[in-house]
């Protein structure tokens, strides 16, 4: 829908208004209608992505799954003809114990080819890599690291790794792991694992996987439980599954219609052994929701509003009952609509495509932490797009990555460093 210049003023004056009072910048909010998919490559994802799952393995140990989503911009690539670039790099991935003892270990050599060169610089195409290793039960950290073989610069992630309850002869659970899938599904290879819980509506089958192993009896019980941000239950249901179901897949489908965040817990008994396990996601508001908007502001997500409301506004609906709270967003949006005598609401679009965007681009899955509550998340909603964004490289021994934001309409930049917790980003400074 094209705006004339007498909205677009509506627009930029009552941001303006809104922006010196709750810092909702004006920014890009003349030019709302541009689809998140133009901005994946000015962000990009996460340099890469990891998840380990542990799954039942065999003699007595586990089976630990390290999965890597790496993007192309990682690696360096080198011109070997006019159609061909090539990369080559190196995974080092090792499990110790408490006493700093190796259990299990593997390096992996490999390399890339692309035929473009934009591919090369791509931060949206990305390759996966997959490593497996067995240990015995045990609590372990796992530190994993990927060498590019042209720059011999590294890049590491270290985590806990818990497989204590990995006990032959007693029911063993493994990991969740989200997955997008085809139907139909033969075996786990066949899933596609979705490293960042992130599920979008209508784009593509979403599913919760595990596997069963050592069960005592004819069948064990599996109870399911979701829970919503406040950690309030808002659904359970039951199943049984036979003794001889050792792979399980369940439909997420319903689970991706209403965006928020969300928590699952599924728990297993057999005639001896129970065991629960938990994970996060987030649902991502969809535009293709049979033409009606979705409000991720609302009350299975209103938090975010914090970035741009009024302190006095926000405490108003963070206090609310649900019914009061949806009226009291309902409000607050209603009061900033730009053209009131359209069906649009110019702002509150711009503001869902910054949170959904948000929540895309800057989760990180193995900490549990949803783009929006990242500070690059925050300044994000707060500012939207930046002018441009500048990346500083660790050095061949490593070290952290920056990312500076500059903010032209602003005159302002923002300045981010690399976490070691999975490629969480820092504000380290303004100026």
């Amino acid at each position: 829908m094209a705006m004339n210049k007498h909205m677009r003023y509506r627009i930029i004056s009552l941001v303006a208004v809104l922006s010196a009072a709750s810092g909702f910048s004006q920014q890009r909010l003349d030019s709302y209608e541009s689809p998140v998919a133009n901005h994946d490559e000015f962000f990009g994802k996460p340099s890469f992505m990891m998840r380990s799952f542990a799954f039942p393995g065999a003699d007595g140990k586990a089976t630990i799954e390290i999965r890597l989503s790496i993007v192309y911009d990682l690696l360096q690539f080198v011109k070997e003809a006019p159609d061909r670039y090539h990369a080559a790099y190196e995974i080092t991935a090792a499990i110790v114990d408490a006493k700093s003892n190796e259990v299990a270990g593997k390096i992996l050599r490999n390399e890339i080819t692309v035929q473009r060169y934009e591919d090369t610089n791509s931060r949206v195409s990305t390759f996966d890599e997959m490593i497996r290793l067995d240990v015995p039960p045990g609590d372990y950290t796992l530190t994993l690291d990927i060498m590019d073989l042209d720059t011999q610069k590294h890049l590491r992630r270290e985590e806990e790794l818990k497989v204590s309850d990995f006990v032959d002869g007693q029911l063993q659970v493994s990991t969740l792991a989200f997955v997008n899938y085809k139907r139909p599904v033969a075996v786990r290879d066949s899933l596609s694992f979705n490293l960042s819980s992130t599920l979008r509506p209508r784009r593509e089958l979403h599913g919760i996987y595990f596997e069963l192993a050592d069960v005592s009896g004819d069948s064990v019980a599996v109870q399911y439980t979701i829970r919503n941000h406040r950690d309030e239950q808002i659904d359970r249901w039951s199943e049984k599954l036979a003794a001889g179901s050792t792979a399980h897949l369940v439909d997420m489908e319903k689970w991706v219609r209403t965006p928020g965040q969300y928590g699952i817990e599924v728990y297993v008994r057999d005639n001896k052994t129970d065991r629960t396990r938990k994970e996060s996601f987030v649902v991502m508001s969809s535009p293709e929701s049979n033409g009606v908007k979705t409000l991720p502001a609302a009350s299975g997500l209103y938090e975010p509003l914090r970035y741009i409301a009024k302190s006095a506004e926000y405490k108003r609906i963070a206090s609310a009952t649900e019914t009061q709270r949806d009226s009291l967003i309902t409000d607050f949006w209603k009061q900033r609509d730009p053209s009131p005598d359209t069906p649009e609401n110019e702002l509150l679009d711009e503001y869902n495509r910054r949170l959904d965007f948000a929540i895309a681009s800057f989760s990180v899955a193995n900490i549990g932490r949803s783009g929006w509550q990242t500070d690059r998340g925050r300044i994000y909603i707060q500012n939207g797009q930046p002018t441009d964004v500048q990346r500083q490289m660790p050095s061949p021994r490593g070290g952290a990555r920056y990312e500076i934001w500059y903010y032209k309409n602003l005159d302002r930049s923002y300045i981010f460093r690399e976490r070691s917790e999975g490629g969480e980003y820092e504000l380290v400074g303004q100026q």
